[in-house]
Order: C-alpha cells, then structure tokens, then sequence
C-alpha cells in the first residue's frame, strides 16, 4: 500500500510524503504506483521551478518527501494551489483505488 502524508500548517498544505508500493500490479506495470508518483514529482518540480519556491525534496527508493523550507504567507499563497491540485488528484485515486492507497493529512 501507498501511504501518503500531507502536512498542513495552520490549515495550509506545506509538504507531503509519498512511500510505500501500492501491490497492485508487478513493479515497472502498476498504474496505481505510477499516477502516484506522476502526481508527487510533477508538484514537487512545479514548486520548485515554476514557482522557484526553496523546497526540501528527498527521494529514496521507494519514498519521497516534499516540503516547503519557508511558510511565509507569499510563499503559501503561491503553493496552495499545486498542493490543493495534488490532494485533489490523489483523492481521485484514492476513490478509486483506495485498498492501494492511504492518505492521511497531520497538522504539524
């Protein structure tokens, strides 16, 4: 299974996790594993060089985990909306595939 973290700072989305393989196919066939990690890596890079917002990203083998490095309210404002479209993208497989996938959001 896929558990996703999404974390929030005073309501706002800062950051998310990613890890874990969904189970539902072989690795390299898994469409469930592949949106998921289609979904994650294009916020992570529209953060980082659309909006050139100072991110910490670390990708390991089966993991990855995106978090804004300043929560200034300018900054905020600018990656809600790629944060808001990532959950709402994951929610959509999550509604479809949800004994693949888990989210959960924290307020950190």
């Amino acid at each position: 299974m896929i558990i996703i973290h999404v974390f929030r700072k005073n309501g706002n989305i800062i950051g998310f996790e990613a890890s874990g393989h969904s189970g539902y196919a072989s690795e390299g066939s898994d469409i469930v594993c592949s949106a998921v990690s289609a979904l994650t890596q294009t916020t992570a890079l529209g953060l980082e060089k659309r909006l050139n917002l100072p991110l910490n990203v670390s990708i390991e083998s089966e993991s990855m985990r995106c978090m804004l490095e300043h929560t200034e309210t300018k900054q905020l404002e600018q990656a809600t909306v790629l944060f808001d479209t990532l959950l709402l993208g994951l929610r959509a497989i999550e509604g479809s595939y949800g004994e693949y996938l888990s989210i959960t959001e924290k307020e950190v």
